[in-house]
């Protein structure tokens, strides 16, 4: 842990949340979250959460909207998207960042794999830069199958590009609610070679 106090901390997902129960050590109460789902898990761990209902630049306007009364301590990921502290940090709104969480990759392998080697529609929603990435390398080299992108904002979209689809629909806010209706409308379509 960095040296203290902190005014609140920030959370950017609830894998942050899981890690900052994993410290067991004691933390501000006051929680800055990037959305509802976050601010959520946030709360249901005994934060007083904050939740910007957005993305990383909604979260960096609503910290720049409060008064700075100390340091903020942002938990997060090995792996980030949206540059959190560096905006924070342009912005002068000082912050300790602390790794509390590693995703790892894992292959594509069994029923995932047989589903991209055969014909057939086949829905990917995908929640980050990273999963678009991570999965353009883990896919088969000629997919088969027809695969329609759910994607959760316009970055995880523009790093899904290289993914070949039939279809794409970006949801409307960065947030589970707005991937289902994604992955909703998608459905709809049935898209068929």
């Amino acid at each position: 842990m960095p040296e203290g106090p902190f005014a609140a901390v920030i959370f950017t997902s609830a894998q942050g949340v899981e890690g900052a129960i994993q410290l067991r050590a004691e933390l501000p109460r006051l929680a800055y979250c990037v959305g509802r789902a976050t601010a959520a898990a946030a709360a249901a761990a005994g934060f007083d959460a904050l939740s910007s209902d957005g993305d990383v630049t909604d979260l960096v306007a609503t910290l720049l909207s409060k008064p700075k009364n100390g340091r903020f301590l942002y938990l997060r990921g090995v792996d980030t998207a949206g540059e959190l502290e560096n905006h924070l940090i342009s912005n002068n709104i000082p912050v300790v960042s602390l790794q509390v969480y590693l995703q790892k990759s894992l292959p594509l392998e069994g029923e995932s794999l047989s589903l991209l080697s055969h014909p057939g529609p086949v829905i990917l929603p995908l929640f980050s830069p990273r999963s678009a990435l991570i999965f353009q390398s883990a896919m088969p080299a000629v997919p088969v199958a027809y695969l329609s992108v759910a994607a959760m904002s316009q970055a995880v979209a523009t790093a899904a590009s290289g993914i070949p689809h039939r279809a794409l629909v970006i949801a409307a806010r960065p947030d589970a609610d707005a991937m289902l209706d994604a992955v909703e409308s998608l459905l709809a379509a049935a898209p068929l070679p």
